[in-house]
């Protein structure tokens, strides 16, 4: 499962754009899947660029303000569902269990939305994460995409029956 920064890096130029795209599309093979959270943070940076290029915002304030006055980005919006559906990624509805990511946040000291990815792949089996984050490796039942990644997009072997239901209906 990729992490948002390799979307990020794919869809705009970037010194890590060639292993961007050379990791997403080795998960195109295994087929690819991104969760809510994943979801959520590619259209908030997806955005913020935008919105930072066309229009002068900068920071997260001015971003705010910028979003109540003009609305968020349209093209932010069709740039990471285009992504999703050009690559057929599954979309992911987060594993739920507030016992479970206080637990995972404190054993594996990661932040919230790093230890909600984390569970989200463990529900689902996922054990290849994309990410430049290397906070992943103290997950065990993560594993490295290659020496010095860590894959967050997920590749996915193909979902269990019982986790079908989890798809999110409006990315199929």
């Amino acid at each position: 499962m990729p992490q948002h920064e390799y979307c990020v890096h794919f869809l705009f130029e970037t010194e890590l754009t060639t292993v961007s795209e050379r990791i997403i599309r080795e998960a195109i093979t295994e087929g690819m899947a991104i969760s809510m959270t994943v979801f959520n943070e590619l259209l908030y940076i997806i955005g913020t660029k935008i919105a930072r290029v066309k229009y002068g915002v900068k920071g997260k304030h001015s971003f705010r303000k910028h979003i109540v006055k003009h609305w968020f980005p349209d093209n932010a919006i069709e740039k990471l569902n285009g992504f999703i559906s050009d690559f057929k990624a599954a979309m992911l509805r987060d594993y739920q269990n507030p016992g479970e990511l206080v637990e995972t946040i404190r054993v594996y000291r990661l932040v919230p939305s790093d230890a909600q990815i984390a569970l989200t792949c463990k529900c689902y089996n996922i054990e290849v994460l994309a990410s430049f984050d290397s906070d992943f490796r103290r997950v065990p039942w993560i594993k490295k995409s290659s020496p010095s990644v860590v894959f967050y997009f997920s590749l996915l072997r193909p979902l269990q029956a019982s986790h079908r239901q989890n798809i999110n209906p409006y990315f199929n």
